[in-house]
């Protein structure tokens, strides 16, 4: 089986029926008569719920430096107060690619995904995911900075996200397949 790519086979000396995870170089776990919803080394995905936490978390730790440097920078409060002022959405996605990146890229977990117990891991099986897939799992962010329609393409990116989040059998986002990537359970 050394040369056999990572995925769910029999294994030799297990019963009957059953399968196991290889991850390339061994088995993982135990014989199982179905193929668990686990990704790459046999790490369960995270669900719906934790993840959506972990981004309302990660949302009030950016929000908040957001808010003050614009408040610090933007002259027109009036702007900042209604939402309009691109220069707020600006300094919240640098601040966004800061953390999300870096966190990803070095971590393989935001704050708020540290705090619920998940981890991003590339499809590699490795975490942190290389700094190309972390930056790919940002990229889709930016689509909150094109005039007029951002914030509704941003919506709509975002329930698509939950619909395959709680639909599919890896529970991947759009972030995911954008960057190749799957969050799991620690």
């Amino acid at each position: 089986m050394s040369n056999t790519e990572p995925g769910w086979y029999y294994a030799d000396g297990d019963p009957p029926g059953t399968m196991r995870y290889w991850d390339g170089a061994q088995w993982i776990g135990e014989p199982t008569t179905s193929q668990p919803t686990y990704a790459g080394g046999g790490r369960e995905y995270g669900g719906a719920g934790a993840r959506l936490g972990a981004r309302i978390l990660d949302a009030i730790i950016i929000g908040i430096p957001a808010v003050l440097i614009a408040l610090a920078i933007i002259d027109d409060t009036d702007d900042l107060a209604t939402g309009n002022s691109f220069g707020f959405a600006l300094i919240g996605l640098l601040i966004g690619l800061a953390y999300e990146v870096g966190f990803t890229g070095t971590t393989g977990a935001t704050p708020g995904k540290m705090i619920l117990g998940l981890k991003v891991i590339g499809e590699d099986g490795n975490s942190p995911p290389s700094w190309n897939a972390a930056f790919m799992r940002w990229l889709p962010a930016v689509v909150g900075l094109v005039p007029g329609a951002g914030s509704f393409i941003a919506l709509v990116l975002g329930i698509a996200s939950g619909v395959m989040i709680s639909s599919d059998d890896q529970n991947r986002s759009v972030q995911d397949r954008v960057g190749k990537t799957f969050v799991v359970k620690k």
